[in-house]
């Protein structure tokens, strides 16, 4: 599923993306981050995870 997501999005063809992304599970790799700032611009808050 995860490959035609990316062949959908991408237009490349499933068998490149399977290449490019031969390592591991061919599930969707998660990673959020996040940034929070207040009325004048200034950063308060960063945050990052790599699903680790």
């Amino acid at each position: 599923m995860a490959l035609s997501m990316l062949a959908m999005q991408t237009d490349m063809p499933i068998e490149r993306i399977r290449g490019l992304i031969s390592a591991g599970c061919p599930t969707p790799k998660l990673d959020t981050r996040a940034a929070i700032f207040d009325a004048d611009g200034r950063i308060l808050l960063t945050h990052e995870n790599s699903g680790e």
